[in-house]
Formats: C-alpha cells, sequence, structure tokens
C-alpha cells in the first residue's frame, strides 16, 4: 500500500513538474545533464501534444521555454530525430511527428512484429511486483469517472507497457518496444482528442495473470487486444497516407511552446504522460 501511495505521488508530481519547472517534486538540475535535461523536457512536450504533431518548433523557442542551453537544445533534438520523434527542416528549425494514416500504419505492423517476442518474458520476484502495482493503479482508473479518464487509462497503460518491455533482455528489441508503445500511446492520444476516437482498455489483468501463470500463448492474447484494437483504429484514419489527420484545426501562435500550430487540444492542463524512455540499444 505504501509503495502504491508513493507511485501516485510521483505520478502527481510527474505531472506538476511538466508545467512548473522549479517545482520541488521534479529532479534538482545539477543532479541531470542539460542534454538528459532537454531531452526529457522536450519529449514530455511532444508525448502529451503540448508540442503538437506536424508542428515546427525552434530551438531558440524551446530553450527559452525550458529554461536550457542552446547546446543541450540542439543536442536533445537531435537524440529525439535518431528516434524518429521529430526531423530537421532547412532553414525553419524541426518537424515535430506527424500523425498520419501511413505513420499508424507503420505502428501497426511495428506491434505485430515486435510483441509476440515477449513469449519468453519471465519477470522475477521484483518486476512481478512491480507490474501487479501498476495493474491496480490501471484497475482502479477502469472505475474513474471523469472527464479525463481515457487519458489517465491511456499514461497508465504505457507505463504498465514500459515495465512489460523491461523484461526483455535483448537492448535492441527492448528499445524498439518501448518507443514503439509509446508512439502508440500519443497517436490514442491524438485521436482521442482530435477526431473524438474511444479507446478500449487492453485487458492487462488478464494478460498479468498470465505472467503470473507462466502461461505466455494467453499473455500475447491479452496483448494482440490492443493490438488489434489500434490497428482498426489506424484503418479508419485513411491508411497509407502522408496527409496529417485531423489538419483542419486553428493555426495560431503557441505562447510560449516555439511551435506554429496549436488548439485548445492540446493546451487545456491535461493527464500527464510517463517520460520518454531512452533506452541504450547497444548490447551492454
Amino acid at each position: 500500500m505504501l509503495k502504491l501511495a508513493f507511485d501516485i505521488f510521483t505520478i502527481c508530481g510527474n505531472a506538476v513538474r511538466m508545467y512548473d519547472k522549479d517545482s520541488p517534486f521534479g529532479p534538482r538540475r545539477s543532479s541531470l545533464s542539460q542534454g538528459g535535461l532537454a531531452r526529457d523536457e522536450i519529449a514530455s512536450a511532444i508525448l502529451s501534444l503540448a508540442l503538437p504533431p506536424d508542428s515546427i518548433v525552434t530551438e531558440a523557442a524551446l530553450t527559452k521555454r525550458f529554461a536550457l542551453s542552446l547546446a543541450a537544445t540542439r543536442a536533445a533534438l537531435a537524440r529525439l530525430a535518431e528516434q524518429g520523434w521529430a526531423s530537421a527542416e532547412a532553414r525553419r528549425g524541426w518537424r515535430i511527428l506527424p500523425v498520419t494514416g501511413r505513420h499508424l500504419s507503420d505502428l501497426t505492423l511495428a506491434r505485430r512484429t515486435l510483441e509476440p517476442t515477449l513469449r519468453d518474458a519471465r519477470p522475477n520476484r521484483d518486476q512481478m511486483r512491480e507490474l501487479e502495482i501498476q495493474g491496480r493503479i490501471y484497475n482502479s482508473l477502469l472505475h474513474l469517472h471523469d472527464p479525463d479518464a481515457t487519458e489517465k487509462l491511456i499514461w497508465q497503460e504505457l507505463r504498465l507497457r514500459l515495465a512489460l518491455a523491461g523484461l526483455m533482455p535483448q537492448p535492441r528489441m527492448r528499445a524498439w518496444l518501448m518507443e514503439t508503445w509509446q508512439m502508440c500511446a500519443r497517436a490514442d492520444l491524438y485521436l482521442h482528442r482530435r477526431l473524438g476516437f474511444a479507446i478500449p482498455p487492453t485487458p492487462m489483468a488478464d494478460l498479468l495473470h498470465a505472467l503470473r501463470q507462466d502461461a505466455p500463448i494467453e499473455m500475447l492474447a491479452a496483448l494482440s487486444i490492443g493490438a488489434e484494437a489500434f490497428a482498426a483504429r489506424a484503418g479508419r484514419t485513411q491508411a497509407h497516407s502522408d496527409a496529417l489527420i485531423g489538419d483542419t484545426y486553428a493555426v495560431s501562435a503557441g505562447p510560449g511552446l516555439g511551435c506554429t500550430a496549436t488548439s485548445d487540444y492540446t493546451t487545456k492542463r491535461r493527464p500527464t504522460p510517463p517520460a520518454i524512455v531512452t533506452t541504450d540499444r547497444r548490447e551492454p
């Protein structure tokens, strides 16, 4: 129970840190490298849609927004570009990864390829305990009567999935799976906010039960429900199109965000996602 309370406290602390860089809940700046801090701050803004898909951001604006050095901001954007979250635009800045039909189709294929590799996952006692704690938080959110319940479920399911991906011993596969699930959570958030898509919960309780029972077939079956539901949502968005999905929202100057396109679906205070994981793909 104490661990559960601490986990909720940590989630709340992350939410405060996202909107207040001087919050005591966040890590002390002296304890983080400028490059790592810049990557975490910008990545969080991308994942939460504070930096909207397909928007153009400038290094100068992001440096001011997050109170970072220009060199750290540039290095962070280069690292995020390597992972596919942004791309450089000559003489303009950096374009945030758009949510297109082609992008969703690519994520669908990635999930169908990567998720079956979890068949050999065998959590130790500590890992299983952590998964069960995250699972209890997830189950409690299923009965939450809250306008933001769907978004809270998206983020808590992602926390569970990241913990699950952590069971994989292969660094490259682990990193690819984490990045894929993070991009899927961002896409679901966008589809929910922009197009009003319902995002049905994945049967995580069944998945955890299968893990406890060492039943890989049942565990993969529970995972496949979420993957196929995502595929169905992708199929509703003109798959294989390069056009930005829902690109008719008004263009305005983002208040201090350093982007050329925002909308009220990005600026309202929302549940906070977990940090983007930048797991090293190299072998130890």
